[in-house]
C-alpha cells in the first residue's frame, strides 16, 4: 500500500492519523471530528504501512520529518492545530487564521506539551496550574525544546454544591468531585492537605467510591451553566485560582516569522476573549451571593 502513496496523499492521511493516535481509535476520532470512520480506517493504514516500510529501509526519523512539513504547511495555509481545554472561547476572528481545534478530555500537561514537541499540535492553550505560573511568560525547556509559556488570566476556582446548600452543611471534611480537566496533581495534593477528600469524576465510577456533595469549577465554567438556582456557591471566596495560558514552540516561532505574528495575534484575541468571558462568569458570581 505504502508504495502507492504520493507526497499529497501522504500530507492528506496524516492528519486524519494524528486524530485516530489522539482520539485513541479511529472510532473515537470518526466521532470526535464527524470525519467517516472509513476514511480514518484507511488513512491509519496507510501511514502505519508507510512508517513500517521506512523501518525497514533505516528511516526511522520519517514521521518526524513528516510532521515538520505538515507544521509547515498548515502555516503556509494559516491554520493553526490547538489543543484546548473545553470551557475555554478559543476563536481567532477576523484574524484570517484558521483554527483546528482539538479540545483535551484529562488534565495531563506533559502529554499536551509533548504534542507540542512532537509537532502534533502547534498551540496549547489552557490551564497552566501545575506551572506555578502568574503572570509573566517563560522559555520552559521541555524534553530539549525550548517553549514559550504565556499566561493569559489568572481564574477563581470555586466549591459548588446542590442548590440551596451551603458549605456547613457538607460536614467537616466534604468529598470534593473533580471533573477530568481539573485533576491537577498539584491542586489534589493541596486540597487533600486543606482536609478535602477527593473524588475525580469519570464516566465509569467505582460502585464504592464515596459520594460527591460538593465540586470545585472554574470560574470561565460558569458561563456554561444556567444561572437560576440549579447549584451553589458555597464559599465566600474561591477555593484557589488557576491560570489559563498559551504555549508553542519557540524555536519554531523564530524559523517562521509568520507563525511568529500569527501567535502574537491570537496571544491578543484570547486574551481579550477570556476577559469578556471573565466579566460575564462573574456576574453569575455576584447573582449567586445575593
Amino acid at each position: 500500500m505504502a508504495k502507492h502513496l504520493d507526497t499529497r496523499q501522504v500530507m492528506r492521511w496524516l492528519p486524519l492519523y494524528e486524530l485516530c493516535l489522539y482520539s485513541g481509535s479511529c472510532n473515537r476520532a470518526a466521532a470526535f471530528s464527524g470525519a467517516p470512520q472509513a476514511t480514518l480506517n484507511r488513512a491509519h493504514r496507510a501511514i502505519v504501512a508507510l512508517l513500517e516500510e521506512a523501518e525497514t529501509k533505516k528511516l526511522s526519523n520519517l514521521l518526524e520529518t513528516l510532521r515538520l512539513a505538515a507544521q509547515k504547511l498548515r502555516t503556509t495555509e494559516s491554520l493553526c492545530r490547538i489543543e484546548g481545554d473545553p470551557f475555554l472561547p478559543i476563536a481567532a476572528n477576523g484574524s484570517g487564521v484558521q483554527i483546528e481545534l482539538w479540545q483535551r478530555r484529562k488534565a495531563d500537561l506533559t502529554a499536551s506539551l509533548q504534542l507540542l514537541g512532537d509537532r502534533i499540535c502547534d498551540v496549547f492553550v489552557g490551564s497552566l496550574y501545575d506551572l506555578e505560573l502568574e503572570r509573566r511568560s517563560k522559555l520552559l525547556h521541555f524534553q530539549g525544546q525550548p517553549l514559550v509559556v504565556e499566561p493569559l488570566i489568572r481564574t477563581p476556582l470555586w466549591r459548588i454544591g446542590p442548590a440551596g446548600c451551603q458549605g456547613s452543611d457538607l460536614g467537616q471534611k466534604p468529598t470534593l468531585s473533580l471533573k477530568q480537566n481539573l485533576q491537577h496533581a498539584r491542586l489534589i495534593s493541596k486540597l487533600k492537605d486543606s482536609g478535602y477528600q477527593i473524588q475525580p469524576s469519570s464516566r465509569h465510577p467505582k460502585p464504592d467510591a464515596p459520594a460527591s456533595n460538593s465540586e470545585v469549577i472554574s470560574q470561565l465554567q460558569l458561563t456554561h451553566i444556567p444561572i437560576p438556582a440549579e447549584f451553589s456557591l458555597l464559599d465566600p471566596e474561591p477555593i484557589d485560582h488557576d491560570v489559563i495560558g498559551i504555549a508553542y514552540n519557540a524555536s519554531y516561532a523564530e524559523e517562521q516569522p509568520f507563525f511568529k505574528e500569527m501567535m502574537s495575534q491570537l496571544t491578543r484575541q484570547l486574551r481579550q476573549g477570556l476577559q469578556t468571558e471573565m466579566e460575564m462568569a462573574g456576574k453569575t458570581v455576584l447573582a449567586k451571593m445575593d
